[in-house]
């Protein structure tokens, strides 16, 4: 059955939170060796966010062993870094929990009528979008895909009003006139 695998080929040119489920996959169907697998998850994850995951599977690829101090160095950076990024989004999470906010999202059609009516009422800028786009990523590469998808909606529905209007601080984007 392992002749007929694909995830060695196709894994190569998928993003590796995408190579998980994959590998989830064949740890179930038993083709390969489970050590074989550990090896290849511990390897994906040593360059995610992912430590707590990553110290999972060093635990179930190495049981009587202890877990490396790089990699409970790395969570305790990840650790600081997610609680900085949730301080500078708390400003931001509060106008989005506001139920009229809510309502407000809901019914409008208009992204760049839903910019104007966030800034004038409820304070919002324009660099809060780079601040959202850099938690909701990092939500992403710590493997809470929910919250990023959540988070990446707001940004969505804003980024294009502001990229238009030139309101972001980001080098990286491009203006649309």
């Amino acid at each position: 059955m392992a002749e007929f695998d694909l995830t060695t080929r196709m894994g190569q040119y998928l993003d590796r939170h995408l190579v998980f489920p994959l590998l989830e996959f064949l740890s179930v169907k038993e083709i390969y060796d489970e050590k074989e697998l550990l090896r290849g998850k511990l390897d994906l994850l040593s360059n995610t966010n992912m430590v707590d995951f990553a110290m999972d599977v060093y635990k179930g690829l190495y049981p009587d062993g202890d877990v490396p101090s790089a990699l409970k160095d790395k969570r305790g950076e990840v650790v600081g870094q997610l609680k900085q990024l949730q301080a500078d989004t708390e400003p931001i999470v509060k106008v989005f929990e506001d139920p009229e906010v809510t309502r407000q999202i809901q019914s409008s059609r208009d992204g760049r009528q839903l910019f104007e009516y966030l800034s004038k009422n409820h304070g919002f800028m324009s660099s809060w979008l780079d601040t959202l786009y850099q938690f909701a990523k990092f939500q992403y590469e710590c493997g809470n895909y929910s919250g990023a998808a959540e988070y990446l909606d707001f940004y969505r529905v804003l980024v294009c009003t502001a990229l238009v209007a030139g309101r972001t601080n980001d080098s990286n984007s491009i203006v649309v006139d």
